[in-house]
């Protein structure tokens, strides 16, 4: 699984790879280095672009310099987050061919983050394919498949027609290794379609190759083997030689199966031929494992150990060289060398059981990633609880100040109009009674120069006469004396007084001093 889509992943790349160079076909040959073409260049944005497209073209011939280009490129975009994301995205397909994944998923989802902020949905379409792929490379169908679904609408709406027939080609191959090999041959079918709309038969190529895999899988031999020619034609016409390698080891698969050996041996070797040509190792290691299985599998064991050892010369990966272990033991138990065979087994089985257990913690610590990312993720909501149950609680607090506040001024103000009210009430009362006081000096007896109240006067108004004490008393409160000085100047004690007035205003059939004092003023 790992090998097939290793190889798909290098024939996606060189496509790709080509395109790009097709674009940007004027600027292939630099006059100049790439340091004085940056001297002429004036603005950030310019060298950040020109940046980019260099490193992308030498990806493959020059990784190093590539790489040291993007990240220039990196440093020149910290003030233009548009540049940032689109340094990210090409820093990222450097970092992927590399196999460093990690680095690349990370500038992948800051670049995706950018181009959802500032709306730029090309870009963004571009940063979900890339993480697509990214995550097929892994053998993570799911965000795999999650990606490629969130570009493909947005390509769509552009009607990038290039870039929707890079992605049906990446979702075949996807669905391909999850056994949906009848999906696979619907999208590398729409994917051929879109490029036959752009005319470019140089990308067509691949697509054939890819098709005729996905016949070959259903077993209808005739048709894989058309589209493998039509994609060797293409290849040939368009110079595409790494692509030429790939067919051949397809070829040579079916040329075994229908039992035509020669033919079988001859395609690897024509595949083998270019890998050397191109001084491609991984491609070396790949194909010569190839024909050593192919040896294997025709029986011719010495041919087998020959060329499973000459790719594990090649092989630096590490799951390549535990598969190319495998066959050299195979290759030595079926030439009856058992010593060999065994001690090729047991490097197998050591290397096989460091991979698993790296895989297993590799496994572990995503699930630990995935844990403690979903542990902070509670802390944080529930500190927002928190906080927003504090916050609740300092709007109550404040509430109950605020009413609080409300009582206190309503209490003052009220307590202050109360005491305004009383002094004003206090105010026109002793103007009443001074008034009616002066009303009452009218009612004087006559020729009483004393001005005091003459006591038949009042008793004329009366139903019941007051006696001499009871009138007496009258006399002395409305001339504005208090109960205890009545009492004091009559020699009789406060009670007495009281209970005398009681019986007064009884007979003056009013309430209080005020109204003896009205009764006897205007009746």
């Amino acid at each position: 699984m790992y090998k097939r889509r290793l190889l798909t992943l290098v024939s996606t790349a060189s496509v790709i790879c080509l395109a790009t160079l097709m674009l940007f076909a004027q600027e292939a040959n630099y006059p100049d280095t790439i340091a004085a073409k940056l001297k002429r260049l004036e603005s950030a944005a310019e060298k950040v672009t020109y940046l980019n497209e260099a490193a992308y073209q030498l990806r493959t011939s020059e990784p190093a310099l590539a790489l040291t280009l993007a990240r220039k490129a990196k440093t020149l975009s910290e003030d233009d987050q548009l540049l940032v994301g689109k340094t990210n995205i090409t820093l990222a397909q450097l970092l992927l061919y590399t196999g460093e994944t990690d680095s690349a998923e990370l500038l992948l989802k800051e670049a995706s983050r950018i181009f959802l902020t500032v709306n730029d949905s090309a870009q963004l379409a571009k940063s979900y394919f890339e993480l697509g792929t990214l995550y097929y490379y892994e053998s993570n169908d799911s965000l795999a498949l999650e990606n490629f679904f969130k570009a493909l609408p947005m390509l769509q709406a552009l009607n990038d027609l290039r870039g929707q027939a890079f992605l049906y080609n990446n979702l075949s191959n996807l669905v391909s290794y999850m056994d949906d090999t009848e999906g696979a041959i619907d999208y590398m079918l729409k994917s051929i379609d879109l490029k036959q709309q752009l005319g470019d038969e140089a990308l067509l190529g691949t697509s054939y190759h890819n098709l005729g895999r996905l016949y070959y899988r259903l077993g209808n031999v005739d048709m894989a083997i058309n589209y493998f020619r039509m994609s060797l034609r293409l290849k040939k016409k368009y110079n595409n030689i790494k692509g030429l390698a790939t067919t051949y080891n397809s070829l040579a698969g079916i040329q075994l199966k229908l039992k035509r050996n020669d033919s079988a041996i001859f395609y690897h070797q024509e595949a083998i031929a270019i890998d050397r040509q191109l001084q491609d190792t991984l491609g070396l290691a790949n194909d010569v494992l190839s024909l050593a299985d192919t040896y294997l599998e025709l029986g011719n064991f010495s041919r087998a150990v020959q060329y499973s050892l000459e790719a594990l010369t090649y092989a630096e990966e590490p799951r390549l060289i535990r598969d190319t272990r495998q066959v050299v033991a195979q290759s030595y138990q079926g030439a009856g060398d058992y010593r060999k065979a065994l001690q090729y087994y047991q490097l197998y089985m050591s290397l096989n059981d460091s991979l698993t257990n790296a895989d297993r913690q590799k496994s572990i610590d995503e699930l630990r990633e995935k844990y403690e990312t979903e542990e902070k993720q509670k802390e944080i909501i529930l500190l927002a609880r928190e906080n927003e149950i504090a916050g609740l609680e300092l709007d109550k607090t404040r509430s109950q100040l605020y009413l609080a506040l409300a009582a206190v001024v309503l209490v003052v103000g009220g307590a202050f109009v109360f005491v305004w009210n009383t002094q004003l009430k206090r105010k026109l009362l002793n103007e009443e009674i001074t008034n009616l006081r002066n009303q009452l000096n009218l009612l004087l007896a006559p020729g009483d120069s004393q001005g005091e109240l003459s006591m038949e006067v009042v008793n004329d108004k009366l139903t019941s006469p007051l006696t001499e004490r009871e009138f007496e008393i009258l006399r002395l409160a409305v001339s504005d004396m208090n109960n205890k000085e009545i009492a004091e100047t009559v020699f009789l004690s406060v009670h007495t007084v009281k209970f005398h007035l009681s019986k007064i205003y009884e007979k003056l059939g009013v309430n209080d001093r005020q109204a003896a004092l009205k009764f006897i003023a205007i009746k």
